[in-house]
């Protein structure tokens, strides 16, 4: 059961009818039984990992919490204490605090890393060894890894850190705080929630509203059409040409890259937003995960717009400890001290980005097209930087105006097909496949033929009138998202419109899913960033 299977949307009607005839007090309690429900629905015997990490989370906060309740209570109670005391009291407080993060964090993390990278570490050494004539056999572990793993563990750990650093509270109740792991809607692909901001939504009462449930129907809709006419409709011709490469003319691979960048925004992206209005329909907004993100004029604001939460996660949690930290500080402090003032500044954000960036990249997956990716966009993100200055000085002598129409219309499709070629790079299972397909694409980029199905192989083979509504659909993506970036929301227009209008705009939408939806991709894991 996905998101867009029609075993779904029984699930959800049962859902929605139970959540708001039960009373307030246990609503948040179906949530659960719920989430529950829809995660073995999609991973069978699974839900034992989230489970665990659930197990883990729920005692680390209450036992940090615990240490700083009693070091506090100490020092309430005796009134005798002096300054110094109650100094190395916090001080030691604070370590064990640490400690108990510390170790919460490896177990988290830990089940993670051994679902996602002990497979892939086994064939790495296994391989390196018969590099050096030393027959190593390195057998597959029989592991499935958990849909949303990495997502629920992140969130769990962004919890963890909040209570440490006294940002939050931690949850005393276990069952609610199984519910901030597993809610249904963040499960599978995020967004990567914040306890602070999505718990007390899911604890609140919450009221039908038909005007709610009205604009929340519209985005379930959009995102199914994003989905199922974009996404899965240019999935096939994508799919074999990443596999099959050296067939194809080189025009053929780099309009494949084109339109996979069109594919992977669809499909990520349509699913956000079905996740989102479902969860809005029972009165609960999650976090926004993307922002029109093609219209970035440079890679960095590509990263505030694409996975927004992935991204401020990894900023909050990840570079701030690195640039902050002690090692970091005293870098700087020497470079300072040696006159280099500029550096002291720059290199602790450098290598926070690398390390960050590196890390990201093995998080897509343990093979090194992502590490290379991930390090590509580390490196784009710190040249930006390092050469603004440079750029500034090229742009003022050559009369350039960096406001203009053009030049912003240059950079937005600069980022893009960078961006774009980044992602295509990184779908693949090795570095020499993913550089002979480039080197492919560029074998020839001059059209062969003029035919449909030279410019759309295995589209066509659903018929010419799916590939002309699907390049229609791709159309209506665009201006969809050129009016939303000028004007603002357009489910808010339509829905501020009359009945007829809406209803027309309803029926014109659901006729074109269920007319051009290619249905053959809706098995568990069928949404791209599932794997992760």
């Amino acid at each position: 059961m996905t998101v867009v299977s029609f075993s779904f949307l029984v699930f959800f009607a049962l859902l929605m009818l139970l959540y708001f005839v039960f009373p307030h007090k246990i609503q948040w309690f179906v949530l659960l039984i719920f989430s529950y429900v829809f995660y073995y629905s999609v991973s069978g015997r699974l839900p034992i990992y989230i489970f665990i990490t659930t197990v883990i989370t729920y005692l680390a906060a209450n036992f940090i919490n615990k240490i700083k309740k009693d070091t506090d209570k100490k020092i309430s109670e005796n009134e005798s204490i002096t300054k110094d005391e109650k100094k190395v009291l916090r001080s030691s407080s604070d370590k064990k605090r640490k400690a108990v993060l510390i170790i919460a964090i490896c177990l988290n993390i830990g089940l993670l890393a051994i679902f996602k990278y002990v497979n892939p570490f086994l064939q790495a050494f296994s391989k390196f060894s018969a590099d050096f004539g030393v027959a190593v056999s390195a057998t597959k572990i029989n592991l499935i890894l958990p849909l949303g793993i990495s997502f629920y563990t992140f969130q769990s750990i962004g919890y963890l850190v909040d209570v440490y650093r006294k940002k939050t509270a931690p949850e005393k109740n276990f069952f609610k705080t199984a519910l901030f792991v597993s809610y249904f809607s963040q499960i599978i692909e995020g967004p990567i929630g914040r306890f602070d901001k999505l718990a007390p939504q899911l604890f609140a009462q919450h009221k039908f509203s038909f005007e709610r449930f009205k604009k929340s129907v519209f985005l379930v809709l959009w995102g199914f059409f994003k989905k199922l006419v974009i996404a899965d409709n240019l999935a096939p011709m994508i799919t074999d040409v990443k596999l099959n490469y050296n067939a194809y003319d080189g025009f053929q691979v780099l309009l494949t890259m084109f339109l996979f960048g069109i594919q992977l925004y669809a499909d990520f992206s349509g699913y956000m937003d079905i996740v989102t209005g479902f969860s809005s329909i029972l009165g609960i907004e999650i976090e926004k995960n993307f922002n029109r993100p093609y219209f970035s004029k440079t890679v960095t604001e590509f990263w505030r717009k694409w996975h927004i939460s992935l991204c401020s996660w990894f900023r909050d949690y990840l570079f701030y400890p690195i640039f902050m930290s002690k090692k970091m500080m005293n870098l700087a402090k020497r470079l300072r001290t040696k006159g280099h003032k500029t550096a002291a500044k720059n290199i602790p954000t450098y290598i926070a980005m690398i390390v960050v960036w590196f890390l990201t990249g093995l998080w897509h997956a343990a093979n090194w097209p992502q590490v290379l990716w991930g390090l590509c966009n580390g490196l784009i993100m710190i040249s930006a930087l390092q050469f603004k200055p440079a750029y500034d000085k090229i742009n003022k002598k050559l009369h350039i105006k960096t406001n203009s129409f053009p030049w912003t219309v240059f950079r937005i499709i600069r980022t893009y097909l960078l961006m774009t070629l980044l992602n295509f790079i990184s779908e693949f299972a090795t570095l020499r496949d993913a550089l002979n397909c480039i080197a492919r694409m560029f074998s020839g980029i001059i059209p062969s033929s003029v035919s449909v199905s030279y410019f759309f192989p295995k589209i066509i083979d659903s018929g010419i009138f799916v590939v002309a509504f699907t390049l229609l659909a791709c159309l209506l993506l665009f201006a969809h998202s050129l009016y939303e970036e000028k004007h603002g929301s357009v489910i808010k227009k339509v829905c501020s419109k009359n009945f007829v209008i809406q209803l027309t705009v309803f029926i014109v939408i659901l006729f074109y899913i269920v007319l051009f939806s290619d249905a053959s991709n809706n098995a568990a894991g069928g949404f791209m960033y599932a794997q992760f």
